[in-house]
Parts: C-alpha cells; structure tokens; sequence
C-alpha cells in the first residue's frame, strides 16, 4: 500500500521539490533511503534495517511456542503409530527371516564375507578367524516406540569362546541417549581378541602413533568400552546388512564360482543385443 503525497511542494527557488513515496513490503528496495530536504539539498541517512513491524510481541511468540509444541506432540503421536505398524510387520517377517538364517548357516563363512565386503564395517585381521565361525545373526528390532533394539551373535564351536554367544541390547531414551546391556564374551584361555588388539592400540599411542579402522576388532562393540571413533556396528547391521545380506555376500568374487558385480555387468552388457531363438523357433531380440 503506498502513501500518497500530499501535494507538490517547492524549494527555496521555487521549483518544486522532489519526494521519493515509500512504498511498504516492497522486498526490492534498497535499504538505503534518500529524503530531499526542503531546500533541496539531498541528504542520505545510515542504512536501514527492514525489521518489518519491529520485534514481534511476547504474546505473539507465546503463540508460536505453543503452536511448534501442538506440532512437536502430532509428530510424537505419528512417530509411535507408524512404530505399531513397523511392529506388525516385523512379526510377519520373522518366519522368512528365520528360515533364511537356516540356510545361511549351511554356508561356510557367509558372514564373514559379507561382513568383509561391506565397505561400513572395520574388521581386525584377528578377527577373520572367529568370523568365520559365525552362523546365525539375530536383530529383535523396534523392541519399542523408540526403536529400542538387541543384537545376538550366535557361533559354531571353536577354539575362541567358552559362551558360543554375544548379545548387546540398546535402549534408546528420549533424546537419544542409549543404555545397553550386554553379555559378557567368555573366551577360551589366552585367546581374548579384544585385549590383544587394545594393548596392541594402546602401545601405539604411547608411541604417539594414531590409529586406525583397521586397529579396532569388530568385537569390541560387544563390550562396555566400545570406541566411540569407530561406526556403530548395531546400526549397520540392523539398518543395512541384516535386511540384504546375499547383496553383500555376493558382492566380490570367490574361485567357487560366483561372478562378481563388475564381471556381471559386462556381461549384461554383451548380452544386450545378442539374438535369442526359444524352443518354437520364433526369433526374439
């Protein structure tokens, strides 16, 4: 809306003085307001900051606090609902999820060359052995509306562990914060991979050498000490390797005969236009 002038004005000669109009909510002005004095002598102000009205009232941001909290609650309210529905679903899967885990368990070392070609998880040289011991995975995900969830490795026998198992629950908190139980890795005699690997680190810092991924054992993350500089393995695997693993698994070649993603795609790309006759003689492109 624009203000009008009230009528023409003149200078000190005679000649009519120029006024500029202000023009509110105009966006594309400059900041910068030239006035003409009286005596027609253009005189330029500081530049103005556009504080559109001044600084709202408390009782306006009073309202806008309360609006953003309704909002806060609605978004709380939908969280927990789509979790109920996460929940059902995850019920129904269980089956399918077990009976994969039964025919993973019959692969020799399929974990451990899916863990080793997923590029977010760290694996110790040291910890190769026992991986490949490993038969069973099992995520209890979304154990509440937070996510909450409990991670359990289950091993074959082997000449590393007493307990041929490791758990860790989380339980995440509002705000984020995690508690976690844990069940203690009982190892056979002088074959505890976790201390090994952290006198080893702890030798190199003393040496003011500064580790890396390669430093830690993917067992740690089973302990209450885990490092807080490495990935999360609780989050990798729930979020990513425990719903595709066989992507995993397959990622890389092995001399039994599985074709790797690179070699795959070549041939994709040699098959792509090649002429294939099926049985009733017809000629598909």
């Amino acid at each position: 809306m624009k203000r009008a002038a009230e009528g023409p004005e003149e200078d000190v000669n005679g000649h009519p003085a120029k006024r500029q109009v202000a023009q509110e909510g105009d966006l594309g002005h400059e900041s910068c307001v030239r006035r003409v004095a009286r005596d027609g002598v253009a005189e330029e102000e500081d530049e103005v900051k556009e504080d559109f009205g001044g600084f709202p009232s408390e009782e306006t941001m009073n309202e806008l606090e309360n609006i953003q909290k309704e909002l806060f609650k609605l978004d709380d309210e939908c969280a927990k609902e789509q979790m109920e529905v996460q929940k059902k679903y995850d019920k129904q899967k269980k089956p399918a999820f077990d009976k994969r885990n039964e025919i993973i368990a019959a692969i020799p070392q399929f974990w451990l060359q899916a863990f080793k070609n997923h590029k977010g998880i760290y694996i110790h040289q040291e910890d190769e052995e026992l991986l490949g011991h490993l038969k069973t995975i099992e995520v209890d995900d979304n154990l509440d509306h937070m996510g909450s969830y409990k991670l359990t490795f289950h091993f074959e026998p082997n000449d590393f562990l007493e307990s041929l198992t490791m758990s860790k629950k989380t339980t995440i908190l509002d705000g984020n914060d995690e508690v976690c139980e844990i069940s203690p890795i009982v190892w056979q005699e002088n074959m505890d991979i976790v201390s090994r690997i952290r006198e080893r680190r702890k030798q190199q810092q003393e040496k003011g050498e500064s580790p890396v991924d390669s430093d830690y054992s993917l067992f740690e993350w089973f302990t209450q000490e885990a490092p807080d500089d490495i990935p999360d393995l609780g989050e990798v695997i729930r979020r990513e390797l425990w719903h595709d693993p066989l992507q995993y698994y397959l990622e890389e070649c092995d001399e039994g005969g599985l074709i790797d993603e690179e070699e795959g795609e070549e041939e994709e790309d040699e098959a792509e236009g090649e002429e294939y006759t099926p049985m009733d003689g017809s000629l598909v492109r």
